[in-house]
C-alpha cells in the first residue's frame, strides 16, 4: 500500500464514528497555527478517537446518576460472577448506541477496541488474551477478539427479568427528569412494538397471525395461519423531546389496552412534581370506555387516532377542504456512512372546528347501556352523557345530531 493510500485510510472515520452519526471535528493544522499566532488561547483539547467521543457520554452517565443505577443491577440466579453485571449492561448499551444489528459483529468493532473496552472496565491484557483460557487448545488460526464472546454477552444479558428491566427503565427516566428536561405540561403518546424471539425463548408468548400465500395452480392466494413468538414492549413517550416516560414488557399476544392507565400512572410517578401529562395520543387498540373515563377523571385529554374507514375521519376530511392548509417540508436522513440516504417529507396540516361526529362501538347485544368511547365537541347532550359515564338507550344510527 502506498504512503498516500495509508494516509487517506487513516483519515477515514471508523465504524464506531460512522454509526454514532455524531457531528465530528476535523484536523486543520494551518488554521490552528494561525489562531495560535494571533494570540488566541486554547480553552480545551479533545482526542478525536472513539474513546474521546464516548468519554463525555460516560461522564454524563455519572453526573445524572445512571451509572450508580447500573452498578446496582444483579443477574438473578447467578452465583459465581466472572464479569460484573454493570459491564454486561454497558457493553449492550454501546451495541444499541452504535446501532449494531447483530451480536456477531461486536468482536470486530467493539470487543477488540482497547480504548473503548477500557472505558467499560476491561484492561489491555484481557482484550488481547480474553478472560479465560477456555478453547485455546482448539484455536489454530483465528485469534481472540476481546475478553468475551458475543454469545457470552447474549446469554447473560437475557437473564434479566422483565421486572428488572422495567425497574431499571423507570430509574433511568427519573435520572433524566432530574435535569429539568420534562418539566411543565407534557403531551405523551403510547404505542407498542413486537419483539419476535425463537419459540424456545423462556417465558415468551405466542400470537396467531394470517398471511396470503400463493398456491400452485390456483389464481387466488390462500390464507395461511402461522404463529409469532416473543414479547411486546409498550412505551409511553414525550412527544416534544421523544424521551420515554414509562415502559411495560408483556407477552406478544397480550392485550395492550389494559396497560393504558398503569403506564400513565407510572409515567406521572417518574415525572414527579416537576412535570404533568396533559394530553395523551393513542390508537384504537386502547379504545375502552372504562379506561378512557379514568383518564378523563385524571384531567388528561385523550386523542384517539382515526383510521380512513371511520366516519369521524371522513367527516374531518370533508371539513378540511374548506380550511387553510399549513405546509411543512423537511429532509430526513436514513442510514449511516456511505450508505446513508435522504428523503424529503411534505406534511400538510389543517385545523378544523365544529366536528361533532359520534361513533358507537361494542357488541350488538349491548343495547341498553354503552360506555362512552368518543371525543365530541359542541354537543351539550354528549357532555351530559360523558358526565354520567353511560348512555341509556343509545341512538341506533351511531351518529350524533
Amino acid at each position: 500500500m502506498s504512503k498516500g493510500a495509508k494516509q487517506e485510510r487513516s483519515e477515514e472515520p471508523s465504524v464506531v464514528m460512522e454509526r454514532l452519526n455524531w457531528q465530528l471535528a476535523w484536523r486543520d493544522d494551518a488554521r490552528v497555527a494561525q489562531a495560535l499566532y494571533a494570540g488566541e488561547e486554547l480553552e480545551e483539547m479533545h482526542e478525536l478517537s472513539e474513546a474521546g467521543l464516548l468519554d463525555e457520554f460516560f461522564v454524563f452517565l455519572e453526573e445524572v446518576g445512571m451509572m450508580a443505577v447500573l452498578e446496582q443491577m444483579q443477574l438473578p440466579g447467578v452465583q459465581r460472577v466472572l464479569v460484573p453485571t454493570v459491564q454486561f449492561l454497558l457493553l449492550y448499551l454501546l451495541k444499541v448506541l452504535f446501532g449494531g444489528q447483530s451480536m456477531n459483529e461486536l468482536p470486530r468493532w467493539l470487543f477488540s477496541n482497547v480504548a473503548l473496552m477500557e472505558l467499560v472496565g476491561f484492561n489491555a491484557r484481557q482484550v488481547a488474551e480474553g478472560l479465560t483460557k477456555r478453547g485455546d487448545a482448539q484455536r489454530t488460526t483465528k485469534k481472540k477478539q476481546g475478553p468475551l464472546s458475543p454469545q457470552c454477552l447474549a446469554d447473560n444479558i437475557s437473564k434479566l427479568s422483565p421486572e428488572q428491566m422495567e425497574r431499571l427503565f423507570n430509574q433511568m427516566v427519573q435520572c433524566v427528569v432530574g435535569l429539568g428536561l420534562l418539566d411543565g405540561e407534557r403531551i405523551a403518546a403510547l404505542d407498542g412494538s413486537k419483539l419476535p424471539t425463537p419459540p424456545t425463548f423462556e417465558g415468551c408468548g405466542k400470537l396467531k397471525q394470517t398471511r396470503k400465500v400463493k398456491v400452485k395452480g390456483q389464481k387466488e392466494p390462500a390464507i395461511e395461519e402461522y404463529y409469532v413468538y416473543g414479547w411486546k414492549v409498550l412505551v409511553l413517550i414525550d412527544v416534544q423531546t421523544r424521551l420515554p416516560l414509562s415502559m411495560k414488557v408483556v407477552t406478544i399476544e397480550a392485550y395492550e389496552g389494559r396497560w393504558l392507565v398503569p403506564l400513565l400512572e407510572q409515567a406521572q410517578r417518574n415525572l414527579g412534581t416537576g412535570g404533568h401529562i396533559r394530553t395523551i395520543v393513542i390508537d384504537r387498540g386502547y379504545l375502552d370506555g372504562e379506561d378512557l373515563w379514568q383518564v378523563h377523571s385524571q384531567g388528561i385529554i385523550f386523542v384517539v387516532i382515526g383510521k380512513a374507514n371511520m366516519a369521524v375521519t371522513q367527516d374531518a376530511q370533508a371539513l378540511a377542504k374548506r380550511e387553510h392548509v399549513q405546509v411543512r417540508e423537511r429532509v430526513v436522513r436514513h442510514g449511516h456512512g456511505k450508505t446513508a440516504t435522504q428523503e424529503r417529507l411534505r406534511t400538510e396540516l389543517v385545523g378544523i372546528a365544529g366536528l361533532t361526529t359520534y361513533d358507537s362501538y361494542g357488541e350488538p347485544e349491548q343495547t341498553r347501556v354503552m360506555r362512552i368511547g368518543a371525543i365530541t365537541k359542541g354537543s351539550p347532550s354528549m357532555q351530559s352523557w360523558c358526565e354520567a359515564s353511560t348512555i341509556e338507550r343509545p341512538p341506533r344510527t351511531g351518529r350524533s345530531t
